[in-house]
Formats: structure tokens, C-alpha cells, sequence
């Protein structure tokens, strides 16, 4: 039997955690692998890392598994930690990056910067953010871009060393690449008799051994291949499966118009497909997107698009995030679909305006974007398809700047001076006061962090060499030079609701209504309110704080973006590009709390700060309409890289068709007032305790964390009692 077997099949699927690797198709323990690596040679980063990825191609032993459409495997695989050369090439990198690094100056910068030093930030060179160029790859194949990188080399009457090493680079990969697929097909052929799939499947690989894909099955085989070796091999994170309604519909109306497949075998063909990325627990979902407006300028959604989402629903998967491209013309009922899937506690959707991100991306970039040029990456941010993307080095922990302020550049919690030299809190005798002192820790911290992007840009083509990724995008082919050597640079704002309450409640309580002098509020913040607890309770219930449409909690936070972005946006990086800002925390709101001290706003030492640009966790009392509003005031087209908003609702206000009709309207008027993106919950604070106490009753119940879903059982405490207390005060 071929088709209706998910559900039977389910069980058997997950080859990662339960590989089946045949002794006889290569190597399989660690240590061989390892050493065989580690002996590579090369004239440069480029070369070793190619050919490490094709020695794990070639050599390692490999697994196709007959339950499954599309799953294979190979034993050298990164995330492995029983098989395979258990992250060589994440040691190769690691060998990179200390050449570049060792002796050099910016070492202390990257110390003190470091989320676990002072909690200033977070930073990290970023390859996790590409998105390949999926249009060249499904209409190439692994052959054609072979071929289409042979002949951009040759149309170079003279090369560099440089760029030689790149081409050989991309050579060794995509040949190894073609040389995986029919180690892949033999293996099947060898396994035919094992189940009636095996035939189709063997004819797949064949197909994608020789060319590019025919069928709506080769094409999503040929995408999960490329996830999988970029991701797990190349060590470059495959950070969306791109508009795959879009990618796909053509194959779809051929088979379908052929009778190749039906409509229901497509749906379970998808079901197999978007559960691998269960089995792969990505710690951020892997992102595919949907919807959005096509050439014409009328909507992309389509009859794949109810497919896709009849196959994520049915197949109950966590693991998988989809950002929906939401415009004036996208039609209600796909829309109503994933309300619903959302009101039942499940879908990880994310509604991504694309008015804004046509606006944003052509202020980023300088060039005009039709819609169809729209993609997207990561957790909730806009892109330009096939395009130089950005890479994300750091993140700013703006709290920190607070207690900056407060201790002369000194970090309370571990004695670190991190900060600019500023004035004693004694001395401070007017907010004017208290300001500069802020502003002259957010322009030490913004400069560092500056410093750190300026260096990783140098080395982000040195210290993880990307052929794969790179071998996609007509740029970087062109050029001779890795994807990871253009682009923008994005700096990350964090906590913004959280500054902009401690500003508030500093300028109110401190100077303007005397009710606490500067001085008594250092000490409770350095005791993090031991014998201060009334000041504490003051302080955390006042009502004049971010996200509840109050003007001037809400110009705090404004202002302070504008500040922000006029810091950074349009410094020029050193990949050819500029500086940009986005105002995201995801989960590093709870990380970096972690590392941050108590604030004038209430908040106790190492506890989480605002997300993204919602308000601090309890202080949003006027309801979401509010909060809506205050996110209203930015102007997101100067945040091109992201700046969502997140949303909890009861059950008792969506029940019903009238509740769905309520979420869609709370999303079109977000999208009206210029919201970038939207995200959140259906959750009842009883279910969640519920939950806590007894976990094996819940099991699938999910979470919206961030730019993710987390089945909530899993969480820790920590996120759990947030979560709680959100839902808490949507009663």
C-alpha cells in the first residue's frame, strides 16, 4: 500500500534519533570520522571545508528509510552525538575563527559584550540567517548549478587565488552533493524489496542525481536534501523553505492535471515532509512561509496553500514555523483557518505585514521591491529573494544601560566596568541629568557592539566558508565570493518597553514627584529591594508604563527606537553593505533578565525584561487594543529586519465564528496602523496550571514563545510562570 499510512508510519519515522546506518555504506564511529577530517588538507578555510563536507558525502555511512517519502540520513551529520564525525565541521569553524581571533585586540571587546560577563548583549558571527535562493535550486538542480558555476568561472578572464579557492570550493561540494544522491540511490535500489514506495523512491534520486526535479515529490525531496546538507553539513543554517506554495504550486497543477498525484496524496506527501523538521528539534521551528501577493499583484495563496495547511494541521507538528504574508488582498478564510488553528492551542504562525516589508526593505536596501520579491528568514524577519541578506552579529541589552546609569559604567551584579565613565548619582540633580548618563552608556555599549559587527563582518567568508549556500545565489557566483561576504548588518535592540518604563518611572517618581531620591533608588536597586519592598510595590504597580496607549510612557520608547536607529542605521558594514536595526528579544529577554539587575520600573534582579516590542511582562493592564496602539507609534519601516508584536487572548473571547471574525479584525487593524508583525495565544491561565502540575496530560499543548512554538510541558518553569501570568491578565 502507498498512500494513507502517516499516522500508521508515524512512529518509525524519526531516523535521527533512531538511525539505521548499514555498516557496509561507510563510516560509522565518531572517532574514524574525526581523525580522517582532521588530516584534511588544503590551501585554504575554503578547500578544508569543502572537502570535509565531502569526505562525510562520500565516506560516511548513510540511511534511507523505507517508511518514509523522503528521509535520509548520513552518520556524519552534525547533530549526531552517537554516529558520524559529531561536529568536525563545527570544530573546523571553531579552528577558523581562533586563527582569526587569537592575539587580537577585539578579545576583550567580545568578552565584555558577552551575555555571560555582564549581560550587555549577545553576539555571535552569523550564518544562521540565509535562506538559499530556492528558485535556482529547484529549477538547477545539484547538475545545473554544477554547470552554472563552471561557467561563471569561465567567463573570468583572470581570477585571484582567492576566488579559485571558491570555485574549487563549490566544485568539490556540489560534485560530492550529486555523489550523496546516488549513494542514496543505491541504497534504496539494495532496500526495494522492503516497501512499495522504494520503486518511486529509487526513481526520485535517480531524477535528482541527473537534473532537476520533474514532480511536485523530487522537487520537495530536492528541497529537503538541500535543508538537510546545508543545516547539518555545511553548518550554515537553511533559516526558511521559502514561499513554498508559490515554489510548488507549478509542479502541483502538472500532476495533478496529469494524475500523477491527487489532492489527498499531496496532503500526506506534505506530512512526511514537515515531520522531519519535528524529528530535527530545531531550537527555533525551521521557518517556511506562505501567502503574499505574486507577479500579477494579485494574492499568492492558492489551492496548495489549503493543502499545506490541511497537512501542518493534520499531522499535529510543533517543530515547524510559518510566516503568513499578510495584505489588503489576502482572503479571510485561509486567515480564518489558522485562527482556529491558533484558538485550539496549536500552528505556529506568524502574520508578517508585507506593506511594511516592501516599505522597509526598500529604505534598507535603496531599490524598488515589487511584492513578489518579498521573502523571508529566521524567526519573523523580512527579506529580498536571492538577494545579499543580512547577518545578524549582536544583540544590544538596552536594561543594561540603566544600570549603567546608575553605577557609573559599572555592572551591579558582577562588578564589571563594561560602561562609559559617567556621572555619580549623587551629582544628578535634574532627568536632564539622569538622561545624559543613559545616553552616554547606550552610545558606549551601541560603539562596542559596532566594533564586534565590524569584526565578524571581516571573517564571516574565513571562518565558515559556505559553497553550498553560496553555489545558489547568482551574486555571489558572479563575483567569485561567498554569500556571507555581502550584505547588510542587523544590530538587535532588546528590552526597549522595560527602558523606556524605567525612564518613565525615574523622571516621575524620582525627580518630578520627589517621591524617592536618586540615591535611596540606587541602593534598593543594589539590594534588589531587600528592605526596600514598598518602594518596589510602588514602583511595579503604577499605570503609567509602555503598552497601555499612554503618551508618555509611549513617546520613552519611541523616542528611545528613533535614538537607536539614528545611532546605527546607514553606517556602512565591511561586506559592501550598511548597518540596520531590528527591535526583536525573542527568547532572550529571559536569557539576558537572567544577567541583568534589578530596574526602576519594579523589576527584580534576573528576572526577564520586555519581549520584542510588547510591554514588560504584566504592566500591559489596558488590554491588547492598547497595547496595539502604543506598538502603533513606531515606525517600523526604519526596522527592516523585524519588530513584532505579540498577542495572548482568553478562550472566552474567541469562541465561535465571532471570535475568529474578532482575531482576523485585530490582525487587519494591526496591519492598518503599519504593526510589522503579529504573534500569540489562545491560552487559559487554569490550563496552564493545569498543565504545570500534571505534564502528562498535556503533552501536545503549545506555546508561541517568540519567533517559535514549545510544547509547554517542555518548557522551564521560568517560561511556564511568564506564560501564566500573561494569561492571567487576559481574564
Amino acid at each position: 500500500m502507498l498512500w494513507n499510512r502517516f499516522h500508521k508510519d508515524r512512529e518509525f519515522l524519526d531516523l535521527y534519533e533512531n538511525p539505521n546506518f548499514p555498516p557496509e555504506t561507510g563510516v560509522i564511529d565518531k572517532d574514524e570520522a574525526s581523525k580522517a577530517v582532521a588530516k584534511i588538507q588544503g590551501r585554504s578555510p575554503d578547500i578544508i571545508k569543502a572537502k570535509a563536507c565531502a569526505f562525510v558525502l562520500e565516506h560516511c555511512a548513510i540511511d534511507v528509510n523505507p517508511k518514509c517519502w523522503f528521509g535520509v540520513n548520513v552518520a556524519g551529520r552534525v547533530p549526531s552525538l552517537k554516529y558520524g564525525a559529531n561536529n568536525t565541521i563545527n570544530q573546523l569553524i571553531g579552528k577558523f575563527f581562533s586563527d582569526q581571533t587569537k592575539g587580537n585586540p577585539i578579545e576583550k571587546t567580545l568578552t565584555a559584550m558577552s551575555e555571560s560577563y555582564a549581560g550587555a548583549g549577545a553576539h555571535f558571527p552569523d550564518h544562521v540567517h540565509y535562506v538559499p535562493d530556492w528558485d535556482a535550486v529547484l529549477h538547477l538542480g545539484y547538475p545545473g548549478l554544477l554547470k552554472r558555476a563552471r561557467d561563471y568561472r569561465n567567463k573570468h578572464d583572470t581570477l585571484t587565488n582567492e576566488q579559485i579557492d571558491f570555485y574549487d570550493s563549490v566544485e568539490i561540494m556540489l560534485t560530492a552533493c550529486i555523489r550523496f544522491i546516488s549513494r542514496l540511490a543505491d541504497l534504496a535500489e539494495e532496500r526495494i524489496q522492503e516497501d512499495p514506495r522504494m520503486p518511486l523512491r529509487v526513481k526520485c534520486l535517480r531524477s535528482l542525481e541527473s537534473g532537476a526535479p520533474k514532480d511536485i515529490y523530487e522537487a520537495m525531496q530536492l528541497m529537503h536534501i538541500h535543508q538537510f546538507l546545508g543545516q547539518f553539513v555545511e553548518c550554515a543554517q537553511v533559516r526558511s523553505l521559502g514561499d513554498i506554495d508559490r515554489l510548488l504550486y507549478p509542479y502541483f497543477l502538472k500532476d495533478l492535471y496529469r494524475g500523477a498525484y491527487t489532492r489527498e496524496q499531496v496532503k500526506e506527501l506534505f506530512q512526511y515532509f514537515f515531520i522531519i523538521y519535528d524529528f530535527q528539534k530545531h531550537s527555533y521551528n525551521q521557518p517556511v512561509s506562505i501567502g503574499g501577493t505574486d507577479i500579477f499583484g494579485k494574492t499568492a495563496f492558492n489551492e496548495l496553500t489549503d493543502v499545506i495547511l490541511d497537512a501542518y494541521d493534520d499531522a499535529m507538528l510543533c517543530n515547524l514555523k510559518i510566516h503568513v504574508f499578510v495584505g489588503e488582498n489576502t482572503p479571510d478564510a485561509v486567515l480564518r483557518k489558522m485562527m482556529a488553528m491558533i484558538r485550539r492551542g496549536y500552528g505556529s504562525f506568524v502574520f508578517m505585514n508585507t506593506d511594511i516589508g516592501i516599505k522597509a526593505m526598500e529604505k534598507a536596501y535603496g531599490i524598488p521591491v515589487q511584492p513578489h520579491m518579498l521573502g523571508s528568514q529566521g524567526c519573523y524577519n523580512f527579506n529580498i529573494k536571492a538577494y545579499p541578506q543580512h547577518s545578524n552579529q549582536t544583540r544590544i541589552n538596552l536594561v543594561k544601560a540603566i544600570e549603567l546609569a546608575f553605577f557609573e559604567g559599572v555592572d551591579p551584579l558582577s562588578g564589571h566596568e563594561i560602561g562609559a565613565k559617567t556621572m555619580p548619582v549623587e551629582n544628578m540633580k535634574s532627568f536632564a541629568d539622569f538622561k545624559e548618563a543613559f545616553e552616554a552608556q547606550i552610545d558606549s555599549l551601541t560603539n562596542q557592539h559596532i566594533e564586534i559587527c565590524d569584526f565578524y563582518d571581516g571573517i564571516m567568508g574565513k571562518v565558515n566558508p559556505t559553497p553550498l549556500m553560496s553555489s545558489t545565489f547568482d551574486f555571489s557566483m558572479e563575483a567569485g565570493k561567498s554569500c556571507f561576504e555581502f550584505g547588510s548588518t542587523s544590530v538587535l535592540m532588546m528590552g526597549i518597553g522595560t527602558t523606556a518604563d524605567c525612564l518613565m518611572m525615574v523622571k516621575k517618581h524620582v525627580f518630578d514627584q520627589k517621591d524617592v531620591s536618586i540615591t535611596t533608588l540606587r541602593d534598593a536597586l543594589k539590594a534588589d529591594w531587600q528592605g526596600y519592598e514598598e518602594l518596589q510595590r510602588m514602583l511595579y504597580s503604577d499605570p503609567e508604563k509602555y503598552g497601555n496607549n499612554l503618551d508618555e510612557p509611549d513617546r520613552f520608547a519611541v523616542e528611545l527606537s528613533e535614538n537607536m536607529i539614528r545611532r546605527v542605521t546607514g553606517r556602512k558594514n565591511k561586506r559592501g553593505g550598511q548597518f540596520i536595526c531590528h527591535f526583536e528579544t525573542i527568547d532572550r529577554c529571559f536569557r539576558s533578565g537572567r544577567v541583568t539587575g534589578a530596574t526602576p520600573d519594579g523589576k527584580f534582579a534576573r528576572k526577564p525584561f520586555s519581549k520584542n516590542l510588547n510591554a514588560a511582562f504584566g504592566q500591559d493592564r489596558n488590554g491588547l487594543t492598547a497595547m496595539i496602539l502604543s506598538a502603533s507609534k513606531f515606525d517600523t519601516t526604519l526596522m527592516p529586519i523585524g519588530a513584532p508584536v505579540d498577542f495572548m487572548l482568553h478562550p472566552s473571547a474567541t469562541k465561535g465564528e465571532e471570535g475568529l471574525d474578532a482575531m482576523i479584525q485585530i490582525l487587519r487593524t494591526f496591519n492598518s496602523l503599519g504593526g510589522y508583525a503579529l504573534q500569540g495565544n489562545v491560552l487559559d491561565a487554569n490550563v496552564l496550571r493545569e498543565a504545570q502540575k500534571h505534564p502528562e496530560l498535556y503533552k501536545n499543548l503549545q506555546v508561541r514563545v517568540s519567533g517559535w512554538n514549545w510544547n509547554f510541558v517542555d518548557m522551564t518553569k521560568e517560561y511556564q510562570d511568564t506564560f501564566i501570568m500573561q494569561a492571567e491578565a487576559c481574564v
